[in-house]
């Protein structure tokens, strides 16, 4: 088994907040064109762009409803974290966060670096995909698939795995009044249906 992954090997930068202050009253371009502008405007100075892990999550009283209970997190994802959520916004996190007033995005973005190993940041996804859905019965809404090819390959510090498990855990002090899911005629029905 390969060196266990240590904290040191992980930044974790502030997260990026989208607090979507338009309806369903505005334009599809326009919307998408402000939550473009609002990730970009608060996006961390990152030294390993393409080497990233992040979890899209919501806040406030709203949770996603799971077969195992509610959580806030929407998506788990690894790479170049900055151009898949600009890609996110056009196909489908404009489209959530329109439809549901008072919905503030939260984007947690982590770096990864370990010399001579520089896919480690996508065995940390198909972990922190795995650990999420032992505890929630299923993928993540938006996810469309386990990464079981990489999945298991690394160990991880107590310090290691209590960060990252933060991720996609509900969070100290958060209260939630709500869960939700999509309804079959919504277009996030397919993703959430195959979890």
């Amino acid at each position: 088994m390969p060196t266990p992954i240590k904290e040191s090997e992980l930044t974790f930068h502030d997260p990026v907040l989208v607090d979507f202050p338009l309806s369903n009253e505005v334009s599809a371009d326009v919307a998408q064109k402000l939550m473009k502008h609002i990730i970009a405007t608060q996006w961390p100075s990152v030294k390993r762009a393409t080497q990233c892990v992040y979890v899209v999550r919501v806040r406030g009283h709203v949770s996603i409803s799971y077969p195992n209970g509610f959580s806030p997190v929407l998506y788990i994802g690894e790479g170049d974290a900055y151009s898949r959520l600009q890609t996110h916004a056009a196909e489908w996190l404009t489209e959530l966060a329109v439809s549901i007033p008072q919905l503030v995005i939260e984007i947690k973005i982590v770096e990864v670096a370990r010399k001579a190993k520089a896919d480690l940041y996508r065995h940390i996804e198909a972990d922190l995909i795995r650990w999420f859905s032992e505890e929630n019965g299923t993928l993540p809404w938006r996810n469309k698939q386990y990464e079981v090819s990489m999945e298991g390959g690394y160990e991880y510090s107590d310090n290691a795995s209590k960060a990252l498990r933060s991720l996609i855990s509900i969070g100290a002090g958060n209260s939630f009044a709500w869960e939700i899911k999509p309804t079959k005629n919504n277009s996030g029905w397919d993703a959430y249906s195959k979890g």
